[in-house]
C-alpha cells in the first residue's frame, strides 16, 4: 500500500529509514506565546538536519505538526524537495491549549473536523489556518491524522474530537 507524502505517494518500501514524530517547522503564533521555544521558523536549518538525516540513511521523516496551531505547508514541500526526502505531513489536531480561545477548532462540529480532516488528505493541506478558518488549500496532501491528548481534552465531555477522526 503507498503512502501520502507531499510530493505525492510513495512505495513504502521507497520510505527506507523513517523517523517518526518531528516538528520540522512551526510559525510563529500562539503556540510560542506559550513558550518561545515553539517557533521553528529557520528554514536553512532544518534543511541541514534532513540533510544529515539524509547522510545517515534517512530517507523520511513524519511531521507532526497538525493544522492551525504552526505548521507552515509550503515550507514542507519546499524542505522534502530541497533535501529529497520524504516528508509524510499531519492534519488533525493538537493538544486544546496551541489553538487561541477563539480559534474556529473550537466551534466545528464533528461533521466539520471531520470534512478538513478529509480534504486534507484527499485534496489538499489548508493553508492559513493558524488565523482564519480553512478556505484556501494547497496540493501538497497530508498522509496521516494526529489526535494530541492531554487532561482537557479527555474531559471534554462531547468527545468530537476523537469521533471525527475515526
Amino acid at each position: 500500500m503507498p503512502i501520502q507524502t507531499v510530493r505525492g505517494l510513495v512505495d513504502k518500501q521507497q520510505l527506507g529509514f523513517c523517523h517518526s514524530h518531528e516538528h520540522l517547522f512551526l510559525a510563529k503564533g500562539h503556540p510560542s506565546t506559550l513558550n518561545p521555544a515553539l517557533c521553528l521558523d529557520d528554514y536553512e536549518t532544518t534543511l541541514e538536519e534532513l540533510l544529515s538525516l539524509r547522510s545517515y540513511g534517512g530517507r523520511a521523516v513524519v511531521d507532526a505538526q497538525p493544522l492551525g496551531s504552526g505548521r507552515m505547508e509550503a515550507w514542507l514541500l519546499r524542505a522534502s524537495i530541497d533535501a529529497d526526502m520524504h516528508i509524510i505531513a499531519s492534519t488533525g489536531f493538537h493538544k486544546l491549549i496551541f489553538y487561541r480561545d477563539d480559534h474556529w477548532i473550537h466551534r466545528y462540529s464533528e461533521k466539520q473536523l471531520t470534512e478538513v480532516f478529509v480534504h486534507e488528505l484527499t485534496e489538499g493541506m489548508y493553508t492559513g489556518t493558524d488565523l482564519g478558518e480553512p478556505v484556501h488549500s494547497i496540493a501538497a496532501k497530508a498522509g496521516i491524522i494526529k489526535t494530541a491528548m492531554d487532561a482537557q481534552r479527555m474531559n471534554d465531555p462531547d468527545k468530537r474530537w476523537i469521533l471525527c477522526c475515526c
